[in-house]
């Protein structure tokens, strides 16, 4: 098996441990106290390292949560050591040996708090890893936390989880993107080498976009939801988040489900590749300069040879209630039946605190009660009608793989927000890009292409399905092509 790494010596201590030491004492640090304080309380700390009373031979990683570590940007929930080196005995060699791993927390980790960004999952601890959590563990993998996350993972913004909002390493005064916060943060400050998320209508995606890195949703059923919460088990996809493409190559290769077939990269020539414009993915409420960058490096590729032509697609006016209508009935559905309906022992969910249901955020409170309506009205008629027009709009967009090899587009319709200053009811939704190829399925990657008023911009490649490695491969070629 591979690693899960614990704390197993008191400190080092984090800036959010001084502060609530402190105010347990009664007494406050400022900043300038806590930076003056640090190294000198961790230098005491780290004396003590030979009066640990369980041998590290005997650690299991199943002891106590681990003393907060360094986490500038609030990207975990539970972290874990990466620089102990510990291994329990069973650890073996492997494809991702030594590589840091982390794993977004609607994600099973036997003996470890998997909270979903909820107060009332603070008390679930699965009995069992999730399955793509076992095949990390197998290959090796250093995994060194459970990251932050928007509540039951219905955010874009990462500012809903009730552990507090993840902030941007770009900038902290911005939203790093949602569901998967903690993910895109850990890659972009260079706490993890590939980051679990999960990306239900974008929520890989965004954080990749907001946070300057690669972002990966496969094909969905590519990986095994197996342990992991669900938002909606339609919809529901498991993706990857890095900056090193040969780490997403072996990863994804590892929690795949089937084998997916590798693309050579010698054989990937942007000259000749047949390259569709979705036009709407380009319209309002896509901010001009996003489009513009976007557009530019497609004009481009046409200069070199490639076909590049804009084509008709689903507008969103059509797409995205399809999208909230599935969404929103069946996280109703799954959060009636495995938290308020008593669920077994063996549910993920076992363990709920329904005492903490007020804590729940209104934006969950919002979908909830919308999504009992939906599923109650005229028996389900509205999501049934949902389920028919997301097929339709499943086959538009495949047959466009007819005549097309890619897809491009911008990943998200402006960059970060300023924390506080999004609204779904005045804001551009932010997953306007990218929801409709959770409705269709499609495999889609976010590549960091440039930046606008020093906020990073993601252009989004879809693939046929099962194209995962050619998505990859194509980043590769793209992002060298921007390089020069």
């Amino acid at each position: 098996m591979g690693r899960i790494v614990t704390q197993m010596t008191p400190g080092p201590l984090s800036p959010n441990y001084f502060l609530s030491i402190s105010e347990k004492f009664g007494f406050s640090i400022d900043k300038n106290e806590r930076d003056a304080l640090k190294p000198i309380v961790n230098q005491l700390l780290s004396s003590f390292k030979n009066l640990d009373p369980i041998p590290s031979s005997q650690h299991t990683g199943k002891s106590s949560p681990p003393a907060p570590l360094d986490d500038p940007y609030n990207a975990f929930i539970t972290q874990f050591d990466p620089s102990i080196g510990y291994a329990p005995t069973s650890a073996v060699s492997g494809i991702l040996d030594g590589i840091r791993v982390a794993v977004k927390d609607n994600v099973a980790i036997k003996g470890y708090p998997m909270t979903a960004g909820s107060a009332i999952l603070s008390n679930c601890t699965p009995s069992q890893n999730a399955i793509l959590v076992e095949k990390l563990l197998t290959a090796g993998s250093t995994i060194v936390g459970k990251t932050n996350m928007d509540e039951f993972a219905f955010g874009p913004t990462g500012e809903t989880s009730y552990f507090g909002s993840t902030l941007n390493p770009i900038n902290p005064n911005y939203t790093p993107g949602g569901s998967s916060s903690g993910s895109g943060a850990s890659i972009a400050a260079n706490l993890a080498d590939v980051a679990i998320g999960t990306d239900t209508g974008g929520s890989v995606r965004i954080p990749a976009s907001f946070c300057g890195v690669l972002g990966l949703k496969p094909t969905q059923g590519a990986i095994s939801t197996t342990g992991v919460v669900k938002l909606s088990h339609s919809l529901d996809t498991v993706g990857l988040l890095g900056s090193n493409l040969n780490i997403l190559r072996k990863t994804l290769g590892i929690i795949s489900e089937e084998q997916i077939s590798a693309s050579s990269r010698s054989q990937i020539n942007l000259a000749t590749l047949n390259i569709g414009l979705p036009d709407p993915l380009y319209q309002t409420p896509v901010m001009p300069e996003v489009s513009k960058l976007v557009l530019s490096i497609t004009d481009g590729l046409s200069e070199i040879g490639a076909h590049v032509a804009s084509v008709d697609f689903p507008k969103s006016e059509s797409s995205s209630p399809i999208w909230r209508a599935i969404a929103m009935g069946e996280i109703y559905q799954y959060f009636f039946q495995e938290i308020l309906s008593e669920p077994s022992t063996s549910s993920l969910l076992s363990g709920a605190s329904l005492d903490k249901l007020d804590l729940l955020s209104p934006s969950l409170k919002q979908y909830l009660l919308a999504g009992s309506q939906i599923m109650s009205y005229q028996n389900g008629a509205v999501y049934a009608e949902a389920l028919v027009q997301r097929n339709q709009i499943r086959d538009t967009v495949n047959n466009l793989f007819d005549h097309f090899d890619i897809l491009i587009s911008p990943t998200t319709p402006t960059t970060a927000f300023e924390f506080g200053t999004f609204s779904r009811s005045t804001s551009p939704p932010i997953n306007h890009n990218t929801h409709p190829f959770n409705l269709s399925g499609h495999p889609a990657i976010s590549i960091p292409c440039g930046f606008e008023n020093g906020l990073p911009i993601g252009l989004q490649v879809v693939g046929k399905y099962g194209d995962e490695y050619l998505l990859l491969d194509i980043a590769e070629v793209l992002l060298n092509y921007l390089k020069n």
